[in-house]
């Protein structure tokens, strides 16, 4: 129990360490301006792999099951102005 309380703590202490140097400028001032909104890259890379799986699965189970003749079929109808 002491070393998970231990390394709880100190993860803790870490994060807030690490937050403080980013955030808080030579004169102690905060600077929002270092706070960015966007995702972090890590979570970029997991979003666009799991993007590229889907739609590589996607592609797959069209070609399997002939959707995608019939979708490509349907689009030439309606580009053609048949509904």
């Amino acid at each position: 129990m002491f070393l998970i309380s231990a390394t709880t703590t100190l993860a803790v202490t870490m994060s807030v360490v690490i937050c403080m140097i980013v955030t808080l400028d030579g004169t102690h001032r905060l600077r929002p301006d270092r706070v960015s909104g966007e995702k972090p890259w890590m979570w970029r890379i997991r979003d666009n792999v799991a993007w590229g799986i889907w739609r590589v699965c996607r592609a797959a189970w069209y070609k399997l099951t002939c959707q995608g003749h019939i979708l490509h079929e349907e689009e030439e109808r309606i580009e053609n102005g048949h509904s």
